[in-house]
């Protein structure tokens, strides 16, 4: 069966469905409500409101999310069987519940609310009630010992790396031809959530390369510590010398003259979603097309959720459109 047969059906579908995301008019159009009761009407219009004394910020963002988690689970639906890299995605949800559950541990907070992905879930309904013994036979086993030996931000570290390590291993058991397709891409992701992991390590932990090169993960390429040592080395009070890190200026944000990590997380989000765009355009009816889909989709959730903070907060319009790249 050539490529083309075995994917129109889905690349038909996800064509409608990109048509019907928040991005360019439509996300313009979100940017002009000024109430989170409009915007959940507007994303939810048929749905009933649901916390009208409560969290309202938190209902449109869990909302959104759901619905996006039953788009990837149901573009997994039409694959005689899920590709591996795809499930893996969708997958990341179940990272984010263990550094949640992880979270309440080391907080005390009892209020834990679970993505639940049906039957691509690592972690149950129940993983909350029955934390730590939920991690039991599952991926996330070993965090159950190391989390009574190990600081919460060395445990989120090695959630990003075992997530990592596992997508890299997904990309190489790929065939050769969606292999070379991808291999490029998910190199960039790594490049970029190396050094905006080294940018947290700098900036918030105060630490410097020789301390913060064990908590980065390389995978054998060895560009990746070179540029991470940069970030290091550069002046936080010049950023016009961080433009060149990486491709797409993505260091050259700044607040007050300095390096903000905060902006520079965004900058970086925005640019490899253009990437992933381009990407899922210029390779139809592959493999490579689809995961392009479910990271962009993942990042229009992102996009909502900044929109809704940015009402509750009261940034105009305006503010919050330059905010996200979308002026």
């Amino acid at each position: 069966m050539s490529h083309v047969s075995k994917y129109a059906f889905i690349h038909a579908r996800i064509h409608g469905l990109m048509a019907k995301s928040y991005f360019d008019e439509r996300l313009r159009f979100l940017l002009k409500i000024t109430s989170l009761l409009d915007l959940s009407r507007t994303l939810f219009p048929h749905q009933d409101m649901e916390n009208m004394d409560g969290d309202l910020v938190a209902d449109v963002q869990r909302k959104f999310e759901n619905s996006i988690i039953d788009t990837l689970v149901g573009i997994l639906s039409f694959f005689p069987r899920a590709p591996e890299l795809l499930v893996h995605v969708l997958r990341e949800y179940d990272y984010r519940n263990l550094l949640t559950l992880l979270r309440g541990k080391f907080t005390g907070l009892t209020d834990i609310r679970l993505w639940d992905t049906g039957k691509y879930a690592v972690l149950g309904g129940g993983a909350a009630k029955d934390f730590p013994h939920s991690l039991e036979k599952t991926r996330f086993e070993k965090y159950i010992g190391w989390m009574d030996t190990m600081p919460l931000p060395g445990l989120e570290f090695q959630i990003a790396r075992q997530y990592h390590a596992e997508l890299m291993s997904c990309v190489k058991n790929l065939p050769s031809d969606e292999r070379k397709l991808l291999a490029p891409l998910v190199h960039t992701e790594l490049l970029h959530q190396n050094l905006l992991w080294a940018l947290r390590l700098k900036f918030y932990f105060r630490m410097g390369f020789d301390e913060a090169e064990k908590y980065l993960f390389p995978f054998g390429f060895s560009g990746i510590l070179k540029q991470a040592r940069r970030v290091f080395e550069l002046p936080a009070d010049d950023p016009a010398a961080w433009e060149n890190l990486v491709p797409g200026k993505i260091f050259s944000a700044e607040r007050g003259g300095l390096i903000d990590p905060e902006a520079i997380e965004g900058r970086a989000a925005r640019y490899f979603y253009k990437k992933l765009r381009h990407f899922f355009y210029a390779h139809p009816f592959t493999l490579a097309s689809v995961y392009a889909f479910f990271r962009i989709k993942k990042y229009e959730a992102r996009l909502v959720t900044s929109v809704s903070e940015g009402i509750r907060m009261g940034i105009s319009s305006r503010e919050l459109a330059e905010i996200l790249g979308a002026s």
